[in-house]
């Protein structure tokens, strides 16, 4: 007989395992047994935290959505580039993929010659000519989709991309 899955921080909920069994009244999903605000079916909050238990972070609290990361625009950490997985690797509020130096590396399109350290004017012709196009992923002109998103309409390159790229036109992106 398995030993049984303990619901260590009394909500409801344990972490199960095909090791242990679920006693009583307790059910299997919880995805932080020390955090008792933390396990399947709980409102999602605004705190870079998996509260309901379903892989997501911050999924669908409020405010427009406009990069279709399903996080609202209030907790987003970068509400114009889809990033669902919130990564801030210095700590300063900014999503990775939203860092200048981020997307001044997905802006240079063209890295021959004198434009290889540069977002140029031979960037703004790679982008131009991709520019209104919903490329499949992986294809030439998807490297201007500077936005990120996979699917749907927003994989498209479109305003949200130019202003993106706009964001770092004329700018050195690190090399010589």
């Amino acid at each position: 007989m398995n030993p049984i899955c303990q619901d260590q921080d009394g909500d409801g909920y344990a972490v199960c395992t095909t090791s242990c069994a679920l006693a009583g009244g307790d059910h299997c999903g919880d995805c932080d047994d020390a955090n008792p605000a933390v396990h399947p079916f709980v409102a999602e909050t605004c705190n870079g935290l998996d509260d309901n238990c379903n892989g997501l972070i911050d999924e669908g609290t409020a405010g427009l959505d406009s990069d279709g990361d399903l996080l609202g625009g209030t907790c987003d950490n970068c509400p114009d580039v889809w990033n669902p997985d919130q990564q801030d690797s210095d700590g300063n509020g900014v999503g990775d993929v939203c860092e200048p130096e981020a997307i001044c590396a997905r802006s240079n399109l063209d890295t021959n010659d004198f434009s290889a350290a540069r977002v140029d004017g031979r960037d703004l012709a790679v982008f131009a000519r991709a520019f209104g196009t919903c490329p499949e992923p992986g294809a030439v002109p998807d490297l201007a989709n500077l936005d990120l998103q996979p699917i749907s309409f927003g994989a498209c390159v479109d305003l949200a991309d130019f202003h993106l790229f706009m964001s770092v036109f004329a700018r050195t992106c690190g090399g010589n």
